[in-house]
């Protein structure tokens, strides 16, 4: 009896470990395909937070709102499903990649279902609302926020602040010179939530940057420059149910695996350097500002916005 219960502990025991190896494989092709977003959006947070090296003077303020397209690399389109482990198959679109990309998912060499195609854009877009007040010993502190926005399929939130400092105050002979040299940090949370072909996603996104700046004002023209440290940190939660059609649903059924510990992933942070070059022309209270920003890791920003700036 002794065996028979010892035999019968060790299968169990492969089951599980063979169970939780297919779900780790799961697991990967859903980061595979939809890390490419928080990634893009990470740099998109982490961008449009100065038009100009120089601080609102005390109780100084500005409210400004911009648009960031961010340009998605072609290595972010599509991925390899693989051929190792339970689950292969050949090449397949990200969440960015082309509408009729869709890769087959075999299960042990048969064929279960198909991954979901790409939305078949470039490029994602991240507007964002803020506002700044100047602070003592030249300091400026910049505020973001979106109330939570709530539609049938969609949902967002979002939260951030940000310092700027002025630094050449603190260096003897170049404080006098007539440019404005700063250091800024920024955080912004981004809480968000929409369907992805039959899929639920709920996604969280926090975004880090540092950054040195630079910039030189000539009567209305500002010109302005930064180069800089990003990090984003993200994780996805999603929700399965016998009405879901999705993709995850087809490879929970066929391939009879349990997928309910699916219920959060997280992503691989993502760190990354960057620079930045704009422009802001001030008429009166008005700004208008466009800049381009590129990182390391081949995102290309274009930021326009406009906004009303006082002292």
């Amino acid at each position: 009896m002794k065996k028979l219960i010892s035999i019968l502990s060790f299968f169990c025991l492969q089951t599980a470990v063979a169970q939780n190896s297919e779900i780790q494989e799961v697991e990967q092709l859903l980061t595979n395909y939809i890390s490419p977003l928080p990634h893009a959006l990470g740099a998109g947070l982490n961008n449009a937070w100065w038009t100009t090296a120089k601080p609102h003077k005390k109780l100084g303020f500005d409210v400004s709102l911009s648009i960031t397209p961010i340009i998605i690399p072609d290595v972010d389109k599509s991925f390899s499903i693989g051929n190792e482990g339970s689950f292969s198959g050949g090449e397949t679109a990200t969440i960015f990649g082309g509408l009729n990309n869709k890769g087959d998912v075999n299960y042990n060499g048969s064929y279960i279902c198909k991954m979901p195609s790409g939305l078949g854009i470039g490029f994602v877009t991240t507007p964002m609302l803020q506002a700044g007040i100047g602070l003592p010993l030249k300091t400026e502190v910049d505020f973001r926020y979106s109330p939570e926005l709530k539609l049938k399929s969609f949902n967002l939130e979002l939260i951030g602040v940000g310092v700027k400092h002025d630094l050449l105050q603190w260096i003897p002979v170049l404080n006098k010179v007539p440019i404005d040299l700063s250091v800024m940090a920024g955080h912004t949370r981004l809480n968000t939530g929409f369907d992805i072909q039959d899929q639920g996603i709920n996604l969280n996104v926090k975004a880090t940057t540092i950054n040195l700046l630079l910039s030189k004002k000539v009567a209305l023209l500002t010109a302005y420059a930064g180069v800089g440290y990003n990090h984003t940190s993200s994780n996805v939660a999603i929700t399965l149910d016998e009405q879901n059609t999705s993709f995850l649903q087809s490879i929970e059924n066929e391939a009879n695996v349990d997928l309910s510990e699916l219920a959060t992933i997280e992503f691989e942070n993502r760190t990354d350097l960057k620079a930045n070059i704009g422009a802001r022309v001030q008429l009166t209270l008005l700004t208008i500002n466009a800049s381009y920003t590129i990182t390391q890791s081949g995102y290309k920003l274009y930021t326009a916005g406009i906004g009303v700036s006082l002292r």
